[in-house]
C-alpha cells in the first residue's frame, strides 16, 4: 500500500518502493534494476519498450507494435526475380520474437502472376502462412527460404493476408517483404497503395 508522508516525516521503504511502482524509469536493456519490485515499470530507450515487472520477469507491457504501409503503388514488369518492397519492411532486434501480420493488396494479369518471400538478418527463422485470396485456403506452414504464388489470378485485383512468427538470432537487421512475377512479362504487377505489414515484439 502506498504510504501517506506528512510534513516532518521520515520516508521509508514502503514509501519508496511505492513510488517505484508508480514510475516509469528510463534505463537501457542491459541497465534494468537489479532488484525490482512487483509493479515496477521501465522504458527500455535501446528498444523502445515498455516493461512491468510481475514478480519474477519483465514483461513487455507497450510500445512492442510497429507498422509499415505503403503510400503509394509499386510497379514490376518483366522481372521474376524477387525484390525487397519500397515500404514494407520493419527493424528486428537481436533474440527477439515477433509476431507479424501482413495484407497485401495487389494487381497482375493472369500470364505473370505473383510471388512473394521474406528478406531477413543473418540466423532468423520465420514460420508463416498466407490465405489465398482466390480459394480461401491456407498456403501451410512455411519457413524463411520459401516462397508462395498466387496464379491464374482472377480478377485482377486482389488481396492476401499472412501470418507468422519471426524469431531472430544474434543479428538484428529489418524484416523484408519481397515480391516479384511469378514469372517475367511486360504487363504490369502492381502492390498498391493501402498495403502493410505489423510486427508485434512478444519476447
Amino acid at each position: 500500500m502506498f504510504q501517506i508522508v506528512a510534513n516532518g516525516d521520515v520516508p521509508d521503504a514502503t514509501y519508496f518502493n511505492g513510488l517505484m511502482r508508480q514510475s516509469v524509469i528510463p534505463v537501457t536493456s542491459t541497465t534494468r534494476p537489479s532488484s525490482p519490485v512487483d509493479g515496477m515499470t521501465i522504458y527500455e530507450t535501446d528498444h523502445d519498450l515498455i516493461r512491468t515487472w510481475n514478480g519474477s520477469s519483465w514483461q513487455i507491457t507497450g510500445g512492442a507494435r510497429t507498422y509499415a504501409r505503403k503510400t503509394g503503388d509499386e510497379t514490376v514488369a518483366n522481372s521474376a526475380t524477387l525484390q525487397d518492397d519500397d515500404q514494407l519492411f520493419l527493424p528486428v532486434v537481436a533474440g527477439a520474437v515477433y509476431e507479424m501480420r501482413l495484407r497485401v493488396y495487389f494487381v497482375s494479369p493472369p500470364t505473370p502472376d505473383i510471388k512473394f518471400g521474406w528478406g531477413y538478418p543473418a540466423g532468423a527463422k520465420l514460420w508463416w502462412t498466407a490465405i489465398d485470396a482466390q480459394t480461401g485456403t491456407t498456403l501451410g506452414k512455411l519457413t524463411e527460404t520459401d516462397v508462395a504464388a498466387v496464379v491464374t489470378i482472377g480478377p485482377t485485383w486482389q488481396t492476401q493476408t499472412f501470418e507468422g512468427v519471426v524469431i531472430v538470432g544474434g543479428t538484428s537487421g529489418t524484416l523484408n517483404f519481397r515480391w516479384a512475377q511469378n514469372g517475367a512479362n511486360a504487363s504490369n504487377t502492381i502492390v498498391q497503395e493501402g498495403s502493410m505489414l505489423m510486427l508485434e515484439r512478444v519476447a
